[in-house]
């Protein structure tokens, strides 16, 4: 069976969006690498962590960004979740037990924007990255303006007690 990233892009998109449960940890870092190319991919796979989170070994998930061309990537998405996205005071304490173990002992980046060929440079383009730049991203050193959810709106946090 190929693994979710060497497939054509719009079945990637397809069966994390509609075959969450067969996504692997292992695949989820390697979306994370794959949209940095992608701003509709970033999309698609920080709405599955945000909706799937709880479904994953935070160990396994460490260990897989930690081998991904852009271990950062992991951070990226879950401090942009865990900042932005609204959640119980117990699924944000559960989240951030998980997020702690997903994030650890992975570095920052040197300052960096987050999708890579998409903004020419010196562009007016890759101005507003900069001087928009999302706060949850920036203190990991990414510059990004557009929250990597679905029309810009982060959503609601789910767990196994609230799942989507």
């Amino acid at each position: 069976m190929k693994k979710v990233i060497e497939s054509p892009r719009g079945d990637t998109y397809f069966k994390i969006q509609n075959k969450p449960l067969t996504i692997s940890e292992r695949d989820v870092a390697a979306v994370l690498d794959q949209s940095r190319f992608d701003p509709r991919l970033m999309e698609i796979i920080t709405e599955f962590i945000r909706d799937f989170w709880w479904v994953m070994n935070p160990s396994e998930l460490n260990k897989a960004s930690k081998k991904s061309k852009h271990p950062f990537m992991i951070k990226v998405a879950t401090t942009i979740i865990l900042d932005m996205c609204e959640m119980t005071k117990c699924n944000k304490e559960d989240f951030t037990k998980w997020y702690l173990v997903v994030n650890a002992s992975i570095k920052d980046p040197a300052p960096q924007l987050l999708y890579c060929g998409i903004a020419p440079i010196f562009s007016n383009m890759m101005r507003d990255e900069l001087e928009y730049a999302i706060p949850s991203a920036l203190k990991h050193n990414i510059i990004v303006k557009d929250l990597p959810f679905n029309k810009g709106i982060p959503g609601v946090l789910k767990s196994e007690f609230t799942p989507p």
